[in-house]
């Protein structure tokens, strides 16, 4: 408990030295505190965003990756907040709200995000500016980041890898349809499928592919990777595909009974996947073996060992036992407006169009601050 005090008081002091962007003195509780508690949860910390910089601004999409939580508002402002504590850290202007802005993407001490043609990279740390790079084509993807490219695909067919530092280095490859899923990369090679169902493996620096794969219909759901590194392609055949990096051979398959549209989640050695109809299906991630189903869910947004949240196709957000995929808790969701996916741990990150930001998290399961190196556990002593 004197933990958790300590990060409250944190945010107190975060709150009142703030100007832009920061936390109110007082934030309003996005869900019922009664309702959490009764079902063993706990708010960590709660922020309010300032959105007073554009006329009726306010937050369109939400983001939780590595130690951040990232907010862009409606006139295309990036704010970041400290995930662990609910510090305000920065802010920073994208441009003309006319565009839309790609998801963003971390790697490293680098978050990236596109604006129509331009690929803009800014520092984690401070918000300064570190990338501004215009694009040959607008992407159709996010933008994946390796140590040395960027990977996006285009609504023309072409998979472009933007070399970082070697600008004589960078290359592109025609697929002759559109890609909309967003590709996946290991240390070797950058896996991508188009609207064809052809998923393609390339090494990093080259344009050629190394294999090709070919499922019966359109791939739109980003590509994903097990931890086993297996490539995970979610098709509109009906199937979940599990390929070998090395040799785009099947591993495993699971026929679903419905296109698959949804990108699939990989969360302690299961991996999730929405079929179209909102039916959730849980696989053992080694051998595909179907684990149980879930019926009237919209998208996976966290997982603990023992609890999967989940949003569900009436806005609500149900906790299921990871074990059989039943529903233990459901919460209504009240002022939540938006819900950031959470493929880390089981921590809840939702906000509300008025910049309200909530960190959430189960009463009795132990978390590890990076900041401090101290376990963070929102449990009573």
């Amino acid at each position: 408990m004197r933990k958790t005090l300590r990060f409250w008081a944190l945010a107190a002091v975060v709150a009142c030295a703030a100007t832009v962007g920061g936390c109110a003195a007082k934030t309003e509780s996005l869900l019922p505190t009664g309702q959490l508690a009764d079902n063993q949860l706990t708010v960590f910390w709660k922020a309010q965003l300032h959105l007073n910089e554009r006329p009726r601004e306010t937050v369109s999409h939400l983001y939780r990756t590595g130690n951040r939580i990232f907010a862009m508002t409606s006139a295309n402002r990036l704010l970041a907040v400290d995930a662990f504590s609910g510090h305000f850290l920065w802010s920073v202007d994208l441009g003309s709200p006319e565009l839309t802005p790609t998801d963003v993407y971390q790697v490293g001490h680098v978050v990236f995000v596109c604006l129509f043609d331009r690929l803009y990279g800014f520092s984690v740390e401070d918000g300064s500016r570190v990338l501004n790079r215009e694009l040959k084509r607008a992407p159709s993807t996010r933008p994946v980041v390796s140590t040395e490219y960027v990977y996006f695909g285009t609504h023309q067919g072409w998979l472009d890898a933007l070399a970082l530092f070697a600008a004589g280095s960078s290359w592109n490859h025609l697929t002759h349809t559109g890609i909309i899923a967003a590709p996946v990369y290991d240390a070797s090679r950058v896996y991508y499928a188009n609207a064809d169902g052809r998923v393609f493996a390339s090494v990093a620096s080259r344009r050629e592919p190394v294999w090709t794969y070919q499922t019966n219909g359109a791939v739109v759901a980003d590509l994903k990777l097990t931890g086993q590194g297996l490539v995970l392609v979610a098709s509109r055949d009906y199937v979940l595909y599990a390929l070998n990096p090395i040799t785009g051979d099947v591993a495993w398959m699971a026929t679903t009974g419905d296109p698959l549209e949804t990108t699939p989640q990989v969360i302690g050695g299961r991996v999730y996947v929405v079929k179209r109809g909102g039916t959730l299906m849980a696989f053992e991630e080694v051998a595909g073996q179907t684990l149980w189903t879930a019926e009237g869910i919209d998208r996976t947004i966290a997982a603990s060992p023992m609890t999967l949240f989940v949003l569900r196709d009436d806005g609500t957000i149900a906790a299921l036992s990871t074990s059989k995929g039943e529903e233990q808790c459901r919460l209504d969701p009240g002022d939540v407006a938006l819900v950031a996916t959470n493929d880390i741990d089981g921590q809840l990150f939702v906000a509300s169009r008025d910049g309200r930001i909530m960190a959430i998290r189960e009463a009795k399961v132990k978390y590890n601050d990076p900041a401090s190196g101290e376990d963070a556990s929102t449990e009573a002593e």
